[in-house]
């Protein structure tokens, strides 16, 4: 669903006003203000009840835990993000907190709880700060460096799709008993002038991903525009 004229037009208003960027959840679309940028959320992150199951991994119609614990997009809840626990999830924070500044955070998003979850699911952070939050190539070797600290060999992919530069950092993780390919995504683009980047993790081969992904990014309105 495309958002209405007069959303889009609260949202070029709230991009004018100054101060700290942060993240709210506004029928179904998280909108981050007053960068002026919003994406609608998969409807199972938020309710819980989907109609398509083939689109969310381990976790079918089942996501656990409950919205708030899916959905952190209060500014005095993100440190209790950290630290991540239990396989795949703590190499994905290491990475991410090695490439990109925890304090630019403003939302963390994803099928279930990052804190205590247990689903395989994927997850989507969003990061805003001067255009100096952007990574460059220093910035994505020290992300793949703690990645192989975990697991080697770490490959990375870079791509630009409609506007967005995407780079995917992965490696095959084996616990074990079991593993997979674990991957976090970096998508990064310029808006108004700052820097705007999301990061996706998520477990599984590119071609496995994923109907939530593609509606997150067909989804992506901006002021700008």
């Amino acid at each position: 669903m495309f958002p209405s004229a007069a959303f889009v037009a609260s949202l070029m208003l709230s991009a004018a006003v100054s101060g700290p960027d942060s993240a709210q959840l506004i029928d179904g679309r998280l909108v981050i203000q007053p960068l002026g940028v919003s994406f609608t959320l998969p409807p199972l992150w938020i309710d819980g009840k989907q109609a398509n199951s083939g689109s969310f991994g381990h976790c079918s119609l089942n996501p656990s835990g409950s919205t708030p614990g899916r959905l952190v997009v209060e500014r005095e809840r993100l440190p209790a993000l950290r630290p991540a626990r239990g396989e795949w999830r703590r190499e994905y924070e290491a990475v991410m907190d090695s490439t990109l500044s925890f304090d630019a955070l403003v939302a963390h998003v994803g099928g279930d709880p990052w804190v205590n979850g247990h689903c395989s699911a994927l997850h989507m952070r969003v990061y805003v700060g001067g255009p100096g939050l952007l990574p460059g190539d220093a910035e994505f070797e020290r992300g793949m460096a703690t990645a192989r600290a975990f697991f080697s060999p770490v490959a990375r992919r870079f791509t630009e799709i409609t506007g967005w530069r995407v780079t995917r950092l992965s490696w095959e993780a084996n616990y074990g008993d079991y593993g997979g390919t674990a991957n976090v995504e970096f998508w990064t683009r310029s808006v108004k002038g700052r820097a705007l980047v999301l990061v996706f993790t998520y477990e599984g081969e590119k071609s496995r991903l994923t109907v939530d992904q593609l509606g997150i990014m067909a989804s992506f309105r901006s002021a700008e525009e």
